[in-house]
């Protein structure tokens, strides 16, 4: 006799978008009725995170900050590359400093200040192009510029493992439950093939399944050459 595979409820986040995430009502117990199932879901996640970032803080024992910001500019900064690469200094900067005005912004409308204490899980394994690196000659993608701005928001030195592209956190302890890891060769394959599909959830989600938080791309970023030519 086959036993059926237990699956487990998560709150998806996907690219661009965004949330402070309240649990006050999964706290009490949960309700009844239709919501009964979607007022027990503890946990949060996203995946997909290549030069993007995902970005989990637990704010509170009832709330948590779960994103997935996305930069991109307007029109390729460097030609025949991939449309997140950042080749021009100034214009990294300027989407440190649009992702660190939204992230002070939200903590405000709640009246959060981060003390550099709170857990807190990230993924981001492409910040540098490799063979730019193994030139000599180092060039971003915008994801770099993204995790500046989220270790001065958040007050500390912020680690990110290169070998994983998303995760699942569990509110309760703040710490991750399941990740999603990162496939390089795939991810180079879509860049020269550019697709631009919906990503399929990572094989190690097979027992999760997603309840969208919604998909308003708050944070998804396009960011204007500045017209100064690279640097």
């Amino acid at each position: 006799m086959t036993t059926a595979t237990k699956r487990f409820l998560y709150w998806r986040v996907n690219e661009g978008s965004g949330h402070i995430l309240d649990f006050a009502d999964v706290a009490k117990g949960g309700e009844s009725g239709p919501d009964a199932q979607a007022s027990k879901i503890w946990l949060v996640g996203t995946y997909g995170c290549r030069t993007c970032v995902g970005l989990y803080v637990k704010i509170s024992p009832t709330r948590c900050l779960m994103l997935h910001i996305n930069a991109t500019p307007t029109k390729p900064i460097v030609k025949g590359a991939p449309q997140n690469r950042e080749g021009d200094k100034g214009l990294g900067a300027k989407v440190q400093d649009e992702v660190l005005t939204e992230l002070e912004d939200l903590a405000k409308s709640v009246n959060w200040e981060p003390t550099g204490e709170e857990p807190v899980e990230v993924c981001c394994p492409l910040q540098e192009a490799e063979e730019a690196w193994m030139t000599g000659n180092p060039q971003f993608y915008t994801g770099h510029y993204i995790m500046n701005a989220i270790r001065t928001f958040l007050k500390r030195k912020v680690l990110h493992p290169q070998d994983c592209e998303g995760f699942i956190v569990d509110q309760r302890t703040g710490t991750k439950r399941v990740t999603a890891p990162f496939d390089a060769q795939r991810f180079k394959q879509d860049t020269v093939a550019d697709i631009l599909v919906p990503m399929p959830p990572p094989p190690t989600f097979d027992d999760y399944v997603g309840a969208e938080t919604s998909d308003d791309h708050k944070w998804e970023f396009f960011v204007k050459p500045l017209g100064q030519g690279l640097s």
